[in-house]
């Protein structure tokens, strides 16, 4: 029972030590290398074109969190409010044009409407 608990203490020690770390790191380095230069172009852009696609797409992500965030910051332009003539009939006119805003970078405009 001793010696087992020995050998056992002694398999640990040999799997946590950073030697045999290191060494399973190069093994896996050294196998995907070698499967990724043998195989086929076929393989390894079907291997690769999901990690450069993942990547694309993260990065618009974060350019158009980024084109957001510069655009709320950037001042926008107000003007004041625009009476609307009123004639009487149908109830034309019952409302007041109080701002207009430029929604990001597009044309459309964002009205404020006071009733």
């Amino acid at each position: 029972m001793g010696s087992n608990n020995y050998m056992l203490k002694s398999i640990m020690a040999v799997l946590v030590s950073d030697v045999f770390k290191t060494a399973c790191v190069a093994f896996i380095i050294a196998f995907l290398v070698t499967f990724i230069g043998k195989s086929s172009k076929q393989i390894s852009r079907n291997l690769l074109l999901p990690l450069a696609n993942s990547i694309s797409h993260t990065f618009k992500i974060i350019q158009g969190k980024f084109s957001r965030m510069t655009d709320t910051m950037a001042k926008s332009k107000e003007t004041e409010g625009i009476p609307m003539e009123f004639d009487g009939k149908d109830g034309w006119g019952v409302c007041t044009l109080e701002s207009k805003k430029d929604l990001g970078r597009s044309s459309y405009v964002v009205c404020g409407i006071h009733f």
